[in-house]
């Protein structure tokens, strides 16, 4: 894995010894250079997911719900369902029912940190 690691990198270090000739190429070179080592982690890192699919899965209902109602009618409702969504969000992460985190949460503890 190590041997592997090292080619990647120095495939990257050749990609970005490029110099763009357009002012988006530069932007976006300058900031990969920044973050070099992060860049490669997918391929290293069997942890690590290869999308972005289960954030985007999070706030597909908060979208849904934005859409069909055209908003919350109130920031007091804004928040709760933000509060609730939440809780469930990360007491599904943790591999807990979303009632099971509800009430972890209401007796003040977290679904990261089960009882």
């Amino acid at each position: 894995m190590r041997r592997d690691r090292r080619d990647l990198l120095q495939c990257l270090e050749a990609v970005l010894q490029r110099e763009p000739g357009q002012e988006d190429g530069q932007r976006l070179r300058k900031r990969y250079a920044k973050c070099e080592e992060s860049l490669i982690v997918i391929f290293t890192d069997c942890e690590v997911p290869f999308t972005n699919d289960e954030s985007e899965r999070t706030r597909r209902p908060s979208a849904t719900l934005r859409k069909v109602t055209n908003g919350q009618r109130s920031q007091w409702g804004a928040d709760q369902f933000g509060a609730v969504r939440s809780v469930v969000g990360t007491g599904g992460l943790n591999d807990l029912a979303p009632l099971e985190a509800i009430a972890l949460s209401l007796e003040g503890n977290s679904a990261f940190d089960p009882v």
